[in-house]
């Protein structure tokens, strides 16, 4: 039982980074046809925003910036989901940029789970991306309902994971309060007219890299592959941190333990860099869903609105981590051609 506790909360971390290397590799996987292209190098340069860089305490690349080339900006700001200190930074970057757009990484219907009835109840215009389709989209399995059932049931799971995580990590917000923060953060800022639900719905996705798994011959063995993928990793890194935490003798706090791996993950590049080229190697379809795709999805519902509207000067994306890098890359490749 303790083992199966640990496993889980190790995947709620990487989950809630999911795949925050900087430096992630180009995603390869294809599929029917799919080819999406994440990053142009192995390694994204993210530069800082100098209107933002005092919010920082160190270069720790959760935030990046990228100008078009009429002088529109898009402030990245990556976060982790069950991050407090992720939640704070994303208040305190929206009051700085006074962004004209906000983009959150959520779909209509998650909005309940951070307290949000409907899209009604925000003080803002809303759009989405429920429009926006995947280059050569797959076509529908014939399968599709018995999948669709599936992914309800795996999200009901996933969502008890991070509720778990939260609780344990004495975090009122829950998983997702850097949303609620930049969505609260921008009605209240006097130059956001805006709000962007960027990311499709997650049963889609996770139906997707079900969808996959299927396809590449060994649906079985997806969840086994994925929480074995990075175990070793995460147990010596749990082992160091608890070290660290209780050097002068004290007896460590399993929350306050989890909290200070979460926050290893997210200032420690080599490791995440390390466990997310392991992940990429050991699960594709899971990057190929949850990394890649949305990527797409999410780089598209920014550079429509820049595209739509040049009065626009300043958009700030509110992503995990994970996205920074290839949202820029999309990014850069819609304007440059």
């Amino acid at each position: 039982m303790l083992q199966a506790s640990r496993m889980l909360s190790s995947i709620a971390l990487v989950l809630s980074l999911l795949s925050c290397s900087q430096g992630f590799q180009s995603l390869q996987h294809s599929q029917r046809g799919l080819h999406l292209q994440v990053s142009p190098s192995p390694a994204i340069r993210l530069s800082l925003s100098s209107s933002a860089s005092d919010l920082l305490t160190a270069d720790d690349g959760t935030i990046a910036t990228w100008n078009t080339p009429s002088g529109q900006t898009v402030t990245l700001i990556g976060t982790a989901h069950l991050s407090k200190k992720s939640n704070e930074q994303v208040k305190q970057v929206i009051e700085k940029c006074q962004p004209n757009i906000v983009m959150v990484e959520l779909d209509p219907a998650r909005l309940s789970r951070i307290g949000i009835n409907s899209v009604d109840d925000i003080q803002l215009e809303v759009v989405t991306s429920e429009d926006i389709e995947l280059p050569n989209q797959p076509p529908q399995p014939w399968y599709w309902l018995a999948l669709n059932l599936f992914a309800q049931v795996a999200r009901k799971f996933l969502t008890g994971m991070y509720n778990s995580a939260s609780k344990d990590m004495k975090n009122n917000d829950g998983g997702g309060g850097e949303f609620l923060a930049a969505i609260r953060s921008a009605e209240a800022c006097p130059n956001c007219h805006k709000l962007i639900l960027g990311d499709r719905d997650s049963v889609t996705t996770i139906r997707r890299t079900f969808q996959l798994a299927i396809e590449s011959g060994n649906p079985f063995a997806l969840w086994g592959k994925f929480s074995e993928a990075n175990q070793q990793e995460m147990d010596e890194m749990q082992r160091q941190v608890q070290q660290e935490l209780g050097a002068d003798g004290k007896e460590v706090d399993s929350g306050e333990l989890q909290v200070a791996m979460m926050e290893r993950l997210k200032s420690d590049s080599d490791l995440r860099d390390r466990l997310f080229a392991k992940l990429e190697q050991e699960v594709p379809e899971f990057t190929q869903a949850f990394l890649k795709e949305r990527d797409y999805i999410m780089g598209q519902a920014i550079g429509r609105e820049l595209t739509q509207d040049p009065s626009v000067k300043q958009v700030v994306a509110v992503v995990g981590l994970a996205h920074v890098p290839g949202i820029q890359a999309h990014l850069e490749g819609m304007f440059s051609k």
